[in-house]
């Protein structure tokens, strides 16, 4: 009796195994054939043109100017329409809305919303993360109810979604935790914006891994490091920067989920003063560039009219096929080549 006991258990656990197994071939297969788009959105926290686009030296991003920029198209005349503030331009790409305040009331679904609506994708599918506070970052409105709300890690709350930790290392967990004490307990009021992107940018890509995001903006904050007032600390936040763009675009050309499917859009949210420090609402600081990558954008052609950040929402949601409120923006035609845009 007990051999038989034995024997179905056995029977069960390799029936169970062989399912699994199946199961993950099969749901491998959906995930590396969906029809659906891919869009990466990088947002760089403040970086000055003179540290940049007009660099002609390219001592902060030589990776990305030399060797990426000609891949794709560089708008080089992005004008920063809304509040001088890293959070306004990350909510009209988010929204497609011009934002003039710090603050303001989410009555626009953001672009996450209306791609998991379409798609009826799971919330790992669609990733709004290293935003500053989630509330103010993700602008989730009830129009198109909370179960389109985007997967969302902010590094003003440290808060990681629950299933987040299925993938983490104790290790990771432990330390976002202890980030999450610290400004819990108002140790510090600011975030340690260059010291937390090496363990972010890793968590980041392990999310690109696992859970394959059909859509995700990352902010870049380490730039954010002038803040401390230190122009060495901001050259090497750079180098940082330029580095987290080469490993993210190689990430993107050799996961299979990803190569040839994937649009790239890398855009800074603004510069700043002639001090390098800070930023506030001088119209010097408004003007920075954009840079798309991916199937049909047209390599090493430069655009120089004048553009917005609200126009990347626009553009992305042309690429993912989905409707949206009347925006401020309007779609990036230029940047594909005939066929593209004919479809």
């Amino acid at each position: 009796m007990r051999k038989k006991v034995v024997v179905i258990i056995c029977i069960v656990v390799g029936l169970c195994c062989l399912f699994l197994a199946f199961y993950d071939f099969f749901q491998k297969r959906l995930d590396n054939n969906v029809s659906v788009p891919r869009v990466i959105i990088v947002e760089l926290s403040g970086i000055r043109n003179s540290e940049s686009i007009d660099d002609a030296m390219r001592q902060y991003f030589p990776i990305f100017f030399n060797e990426i920029v000609p891949k794709g198209t560089l708008y080089t005349n992005v004008y920063d329409q809304n509040l001088l503030f890293h959070m306004a331009p990350a909510q009209a790409i988010n929204t497609g809305k011009i934002h003039s305040f710090f603050s303001e009331e989410a009555v626009f679904p953001s672009i996450t919303q209306y791609i998991r609506s379409k798609y009826k994708l799971p919330q790992e599918k669609v990733w709004l993360f290293g935003h500053w506070y989630e509330n103010t970052m993700t602008v989730q409105t009830s129009l198109l109810g909370k179960n389109t709300f985007p997967s969302v890690f902010s590094v003003e709350d440290f808060e990681i979604p629950s299933f987040l930790h299925n993938i983490l290392s104790n290790e990771e967990i432990a330390f976002f935790d202890s980030m999450f004490g610290i400004k819990e307990e108002r140790i510090s009021n600011w975030t340690f914006w260059d010291s937390v992107e090496g363990p972010k940018f890793n968590i980041f890509k392990k999310i690109l891994n696992f859970y394959h995001p059909v859509f995700a903006t990352y902010v870049i904050g380490a730039p954010d490091a002038a803040h401390y007032g230190t122009f060495g600390r901001y050259a090497l936040a750079l180098r940082d920067s330029d580095r987290i763009i080469y490993e993210l675009r190689e990430l993107l050309l050799s996961d299979e989920y990803y190569k040839g499917k994937t649009y790239l859009f890398i855009t800074p949210d603004h510069g700043r003063n002639e001090y390098y420090m800070n930023h506030n609402q001088d119209g010097k600081m408004r003007n920075t560039w954009l840079y798309v990558y991916g199937p049909g954008v047209l390599a090493g052609k430069h655009v120089d009219r004048l553009i917005h950040h609200v126009d990347i929402f626009s553009t992305a949601a042309y690429i993912m096929g989905v409707d949206t409120h009347a925006t401020d923006g309007e779609v990036l035609y230029d940047c594909f080549n005939t066929s593209v845009k004919d479809d």
